[in-house]
């Protein structure tokens, strides 16, 4: 998942907790200049702008009951769908669970 999708999944309120993250500009400064994401907590926890780079099981336990599948797509790389018809597409199952979550979390078109 790229930083950019993980940014539309904080500001639509997904939650900001797990061990998989991008760090926020004031991290990379202070624990590891040479990568934009890190394994497991900064020694002292997460900072002001990191955000959460959710693993597709974390992604699937989000959208809850609503998950239904996740299909592999020869045009957009692969489909997931919830029961009650929101839809997510992306180049791997993380994107398209993601952009799932986002579907169903979208307070502008309420399911």
């Amino acid at each position: 998942m790229n930083y950019d999708l993980a940014l539309k999944l904080k500001n639509a309120g997904y939650p900001q907790t797990g061990r998989y993250y991008y760090y926020g500009e004031e991290s990379i400064k202070k624990y590891h200049p040479m990568t934009d994401w890190y394994i497991g907590p900064p020694p002292f926890g997460h900072l002001e702008g990191d955000i959460i780079k959710p693993t597709l099981s974390e992604l699937i336990e989000a959208c809850g009951d609503r998950f239904n599948s996740l299909n592999s797509n020869s045009i957009t790389g692969f489909d997931s769908l919830s029961f009650d018809g929101s839809c997510g597409a992306g180049n791997t199952p993380e994107e398209a669970v993601a952009n799932l979550w986002l579907s169903i979390h979208d307070k502008t078109n309420p399911k």
